[in-house]
């Protein structure tokens, strides 16, 4: 009898010593009232899902029913193990986690059909700043210089939209679209005037430049030792104008194939590669000086050069931080190379194409950035270009651009 009563004892003294030391009782509270430095986050999936990282931190950016927010890549996959770990909880009650030493508050509760609602509480810490589905970006320098009788005046100007649309966790539709300006005018004056405000502006270089672009991206595979894999179809159309250059006007249009590697630990970090196939219309300005019989310049001829050709395109593209505080991105290098490639039928029994055009160019910069969405960047390109017909013997082979931009992002 005595047996019976130590080992009622015991086991009573057990059930009270796990009900002391469960985490699930030790960690129930009521949700916090204090919402300042918290974002709250509603989600509903299905009861039976056990989320890894990356679909958890997609579900809460896309597809949360409240209050979107982009978790720091950084931290999906130790957000999720806690996320998981936390089950159904009372009406009014959360379960308190640790995610990095900051403090999560999670509620469960069971919906119809097999549903379960989530609330998270989630520190801003977790949260990363300028992240959103609509991305709106201005980028300029302006500059003016002036000596004794010169004044020129160097005004670029880039307007960019970007939208990303999370379908579904494995399916992603993006649209990229810009357009850009730099214009460039001259000022001179005489030896008697003053001043420059009234002395009419001549245009040097006004080149512009246009694109728009639509993505659609399907997930091939997540988690694997380069981070995120993702496959993708496009299609779009780019226009441009640069004078200086004799292009009185290119238009391409293209279809592409596209594979993204995205970090999963990491944001702005990412690799590209694409291939478009397609064709452009380009026309270009032939000036041509005009003489009489003495050899006197009396005039220009300008004519139009044009050119339809099919063309093919491979470009990759890629970002990395520098930098980082806090987990989030202040120096950023970005880099960028195209090789696009035309042909044109010979006349010649064997119908074999001719490559008659090639334009290769790479771009690297730097950008310092904040995370209110302002930012400074420096850039430096080199274009080659073997082109055809007469404009290819005027055109310079080998170009350089550099150049400084401010710039500033909104995203909502």
């Amino acid at each position: 009898m005595n047996k019976l009563r130590m080992t009622a004892w015991f086991a009573v003294l057990g059930m009270l010593v796990a009900a002391a030391v469960s985490p699930q009782d030790s960690s129930r509270r009521d949700p916090p009232q204090e919402l300042d430095d918290l974002e709250v986050v509603k989600i509903i999936y299905p009861a039976d899902t056990c989320f890894p990282g990356w679909q958890l931190g997609h579900k809460l950016s896309f597809d949360a029913e409240e209050n979107p927010v982009t978790i720091k890549r950084f931290y999906w996959k130790e957000l999720a193990n806690v996320f998981n770990s936390v089950p159904v909880t009372p009406q009014d009650k959360v379960e308190h986690r640790q995610v990095a030493g900051h403090d999560v508050f999670i509620g469960k509760e069971e919906q119809e059909e097999g549903m379960i609602a989530a609330t998270l509480y989630l520190p801003r810490e977790l949260v990363r700043p300028q992240s959103g589905r609509f991305e709106i970006t201005w980028d300029t320098s302006f500059d003016r210089s002036r000596v004794t009788q010169q004044e020129i005046t160097t005004w670029p100007l880039r307007f960019s939209f970007h939208f990303t649309d999370e379908v579904r966790e494995n399916r992603t539709f993006e649209v990229n679209s810009y357009f850009e300006r730099t214009l460039i005018r001259e000022k001179n004056r005489d030896n008697p005037e003053i001043r420059f405000r009234d002395i009419e502006a001549e245009t040097i270089q006004d080149s512009r430049a246009a694109g728009v672009d639509a993505a659609y991206y399907w997930l091939v595979a997540p988690s694997t030792r380069v981070g995120r894999v993702d496959m993708g179809l496009s299609t779009g159309v780019t226009w441009e104008q640069d004078k200086i250059n004799l292009v009185d006007s290119r238009l391409q249009a293209y279809l592409g194939i596209n594979l993204k590697l995205t970090s999963e630990t990491i944001d702005d970090l990412f690799f590209e590669v694409s291939t478009r196939f397609g064709g452009h219309v380009e026309k270009y300005i032939i000036l041509d000086e005009l003489y009489d019989d003495d050899g006197n310049v009396i005039g220009t001829a300008e004519s139009i050069e044009e050119n339809r050709l099919p063309t093919w395109q491979v470009a990759v593209a890629g970002t990395a931080p520098l930098y980082r505080l806090n987990q989030v991105t202040m120096i950023l290098f970005e880099g960028e190379a195209t090789y696009l490639q035309s042909f044109e039928k010979t006349g010649g029994e064997s119908g074999h194409p001719e490559i008659t055009e090639r334009i290769a160019t790479v771009e690297l910069g730097f950008t310092f950035q904040t995370p209110m969405g302002a930012s400074l960047g420096v850039h430096g390109r080199i274009e080659s270009y073997e082109l055809p017909g007469e404009a290819g013997r005027r055109i310079e082979d080998l170009q350089w651009d550099s150049g400084f931009t401010a710039s500033m992002t909104l995203t909502f």
